[in-house]
Formats: structure tokens, sequence, C-alpha cells
């Protein structure tokens, strides 16, 4: 009997040993393999996560200098101006310069530079505030000379604002006379009683904008270059001495025909490179991100040589976990069982922790950057005051991960309110639409109004928009996304359905279950919240899918008694 034992013992262990090496062989052979890959859209999401910051920078910028543009617009004192204004255009003089000098003309004159003035030196950025009217008059900050014959009607910046009136548009970038800032106009036309009475426009240096370009860094010798949306270039790390160039003197025939955005291969200062292009929606200027593929072959050698070492421990430590685990259940079942619970406790725990780990890190990260920006001493007040807003909504959004974990763990409802589920429904598609529409998915929404059930609000939105956020990413190819509302009984039915890839019948029974997920990334801690909710709001959620043909998420939930009383007042 003993040699049995031992036999069933040693079978036991080799048996263990061959299920745990040859798995975690292939597994690593085909990880070494996916690594080149891997390495590259780590490269692409890295340029879009870095882009996106500066190009959130800049957008609020701009929208700043739209806001103090219309307010200079619509001065009273601006609106005051008449005929008694200077005007060049009349007169002729064969060479030189005319030196301007409003802050000595007029009455009115001298109140508009006043007014431009007194902006010009609480604004740094401001390079030039001037306007020119219907009559061909024209006022300036600061005071400069000008050609014999200036007409502000003929210039660039006068016609870019006549293409749109009312609106705050932008020129061309370009670098005035005498100066090395980086400039680019923002004109807008001003209105009297209904009629245009000229254009007035704000000159601001881009040096501040720029700078943040040069600081990006992509992998270790990767770096951005920005141009307009009409291909000057406006930013160049590595040759400044092509910005205002067209992009075209860059000498890569794929970039000038790329529109929008795309990725593709070039050589690129002689280096085989891999080139990014995003378009900005802020400004539809573009993002050129460049990076050499030897950077990135020898990022992936790295990443390969790590895996090989970290498979070579998991080998050996799974060697040892095996014959020790084997040892164990041959000689006590009991113990093992009672240890296998233990250790899938501590597994939980763990994964549990690397996922908040993970998902918190990001945006400490991003606040880590900015706080050291603050540190330095050479920031303008509108730069602190960027850099505290964007690290305060980075806070805010940890905030919201940790509140999704503690939803999951302990889903109880705080601030239970009465909610028509329609206009809770009808927030929830403005909130999800325009990602909707980037992923191409157009989504019908039909059903009855005025069902009112008790829940909260805040845990509701969170529901549904993980649930339709699942259902537009089910369909990478785009597609319709169903939403209807309707009563069934004493109960509200919301049904979402897509026409998506789909799940087995062997998904459907996993889903709704801790850290499972049918998507590359994710956690499945989203669908788990969901499930969560809905059964802390005395609701239950059906689910029906087809494989290649969609799912449908049907959530049924109680109508609360209180909706009559409401309907009577």
């Amino acid at each position: 009997m003993e040699v049995k034992w031992f036999s069933a013992k040693r079978k036991l262990i080799l048996n263990s040993l061959l299920l745990l090496l040859i798995p975690l062989s292939i597994i690593t052979l085909f990880a070494n393999g996916k690594v080149r890959e891997t390495t590259e859209q780590e490269y692409l999401n890295s340029s879009l996560r870095e882009i996106e910051k500066v190009d959130n920078a800049i957008s609020l910028y701009f929208t700043g200098i739209e806001e103090d543009l219309n307010t200079l617009a619509t001065d009273p004192r601006v609106l005051k101006a008449d005929s008694s204004i200077t005007t060049y255009k009349d007169i002729k003089r064969n060479g030189g310069f005319l030196q301007m000098t409003p802050s000595k003309n007029g009455a009115v004159e001298k109140e508009i530079y006043e007014v431009f003035s007194h902006f010009g030196k609480n604004h740094p950025d401001a390079m030039y505030v001037y306007m020119g009217t219907e009559e061909g008059r024209y006022i300036q900050y600061p005071e400069g000379p000008t050609l014999p014959g200036y007409d502000p009607r003929k210039r660039p910046w006068y016609v870019r604002a006549l293409e749109d009136p009312g609106e705050v548009l932008m020129t061309g970038a370009y670098v005035s006379s005498g100066i090395t800032h980086k400039i680019v106009s923002n004109v807008v036309t001003i209105q009297r009683n209904g009629k245009r009475i000229g254009v007035i426009g704000l000159d601001v240096s881009l040096d501040g904008l720029t700078s943040l370009i040069h600081d990006v860094k992509i992998g270790g010798s990767g770096y951005v270059i920005l141009t307009q949306s009409n291909g000057t270039i406006l930013a160049h790390p590595k040759k400044p001495e092509l910005n205002f160039e067209s992009i075209s003197e860059l000498k890569i025939p794929k970039l000038e025909a790329i529109r929008q955005g795309g990725t593709f291969e070039a050589k690129v200062d002689g280096q085989e490179s891999i080139l990014h292009v995003i378009t900005s929606e802020n400004r539809n200027w573009k993002y050129i991100t460049v990076i050499g593929k030897k950077d990135l072959a020898a990022s992936a050698d790295q990443s390969s040589r790590n895996i090989l070492i970290t498979g070579s421990l998991v080998v050996i430590i799974a060697i040892v976990i095996s014959v020790f685990i084997s040892i164990r259940f041959t000689n006590n079942f009991s113990k093992l069982a009672k240890e296998m619970r233990k250790l899938e406790k501590l597994k939980t725990v763990s994964e549990i922790a690397a996922s908040i780990s993970h998902e918190v890190r990001n945006p400490l990260t991003v606040i880590k950057g900015f706080l050291q920006l603050l540190k330095e001493r050479d920031h303008t007040e509108e730069d602190k005051l960027l850099y505290l807003k964007i690290s305060l909504d980075e806070l805010e959004r940890a905030e919201h991960i940790i509140t999704d974990y503690l939803t999951f763990a302990k889903p109880s409802l705080e601030n239970v309110t009465l909610l028509d589920l329609a206009e809770e429904l009808d927030h929830v598609l403005t909130v999800v639409i325009p990602y909707a529409n980037m992923n191409n998915v157009y989504i019908e929404v039909s059903g009855e109004e005025s069902l009112y059930i008790s829940g909260e609000a805040e845990k509701l939105h969170q529901c549904l928009i993980n649930v339709i956020k699942n259902g537009i990413e089910a369909m990478p190819e785009g597609g319709q996304l169903s939403v209807s509302l309707k009563k069934a009984g004493s109960n509200a039915c919301l049904s979402i359905t897509d026409s998506g890839t789909g799940m087995s019948e062997e998904q459907l029974e996993r889903l709704g279950t801790p850290f499972y997920t049918t998507k590359d990334k994710g956690t499945g801690l989203g669908t788990m919240v969901v499930y969560s909710i809905v059964k802390a709001m005395g609701g239950e959620i059906k689910v029906k899918s087809d494989e290649n043909k969609g799912t449908s998420f049907n959530i049924v939930l109680p109508i609360s008694q209180n909706s009559q009383h409401r309907d009577e007042r």
C-alpha cells in the first residue's frame, strides 16, 4: 500500500508539473512574440496621453483669449469709435514710416487706446491690441511705426474676421519684425446697434504653448511636432529653423497626404521612424509624434529579456509550489482545502490592490508632474492656475476611481430620492452620445415618460453609463444601439441592445463575476458594479446575447409607490 501511495504521489507531482510548465512555456513564447506589437501600441497610447494634456492646456488658453476679445469688442468705450480716429490710408509719402500716436490724439481715440493699454499691461502674452474701422481708421497698442497708406480693411486679419462675423477667428502664425516671439492673431467683428463698425484684433505670443511641445517626451528620444491646419510648422523641437515653414520642408510625402490622423513608417533625418498624427478637435492643429524604430526595438528587446527572466522565475516558483501543494494535498486533503481557500482570498485581495494601484497611479503621476512644475519660479500666474486646475481635476478622477471600488465593495444607497427614469436616462445619453459618435455608433431611443423609481441618481448614472459604454465598445466597426424604456406591470424595464460581437453561453454564465471581462483591457469590476447597484435598488438584470449578432441588457426596476402622489401634485 505504501508503494501505491508513493506512486500516486509521484504521478500527481509529475502531472502538476506538466500542467504548469506546458502552459507557462507556451505563454512565455507567445508573449515574447507579441512584445514588439505591444511596445508599438504602448507608444501610440503614450503619445495620445501626452498630447491630450497639451491640447487641453492649449484649448483652455485660447478659450480665455476668446473671452477677453469678446469683452474688448463690447466695451462701451470701444463702441464710441467714430470718424475722429486717425486714418493713414490717404497719406502718401515715398519711403519711411509714420509714427502712430493714439495716446496724444483726439478724445475718443485716446480713450480707446487707454482701454487697449490697460489690457496689454495686465496680459503679458498680449503682443498687440488693435482695431480697424469700416472707414479705414486704425488704433494700435503699443504705439509704433506704420507705413504710409496703411488701410486696415485690406489686411489679412481684417478680411479673416469678415469670414464669420461675430465669431472669434484665428489667423496663421507669424513672427513680427523687430521681435522674436511667435505670434498668432485672434480677431472678431465689432457690432454697434446691429451694424458692423470695424474689427478688433488681439495678437498673442505662442512661446508658452510651444514650450509645452518642447517638453513632451515620447519614449527615450521621441518628440512632437506641432503644425497648424494649413500645414505651417509651429514648433519643431529638433529643428527650430523649420518653424513657420511648410510641412513639405520635412520631406515626408506621406505626412502631407494625411488629413486627420494615422500612423505610418518613414525615414526622418535618415533614421527609420514611426510617425503618429493626431488632429486636435479644439483648434484643428496637428500633433506629429516621431520615434525611431531603433528605440522601439531596444525597448522591445529589454521587455523580451524581462519576460524570459520572469518566465524562468515563474517556472522555478511553479515547480516549488507544485511539489509543495502536491505533497500537502496527498497528505491532508482537508488542510489543503483550507489553505486553498486562504490563497484564493489572498489572490482576490492582491488583484483588487493591483487594480486600484494601476488605476490611481495615472492621475497621481499627472499631479506629481504639475506640482514639480509649480516648484519652478518662471511661470506666470495663469500657468500656475492652469497647473492647479489640472491637478485638482486629476484628484477628482482618482476619487471617482476609488468610489467605484467602494461601490463594488458596499453598494448601499445613501441619498435615496424619487427619480424620473426618463429624465435620468436623458442625462446619461447626453454624456455618452459624444463617445458613441467617436465610435460611429448611432443611438436610437424610444419609450415612455414619467416612470418614477426610488434610488440614488449618481449611482444610477454610473450603472447606465457602464452598460451603454460596454454596448458601444462591443461594436468596434460601428453600428446601432437601441435604448427603450417601458412599463411592465409594477416595474420599469430599461432595455439596452447593441448589434455587436455578442457573447457565448459560457461568457454569459460568468458575466458579473469578479474580475471577469470580455474586453482586452479591464478588471471586470465595471459590470460587477452594475449588478451591485441594480440589486441595491431592488431590481434585477436579464441578459440575452447571440454571438456575432449582439447583446441585450434588460434592467428591471420596481416603480416607486410614491410616484402616484408626485403625479397628483
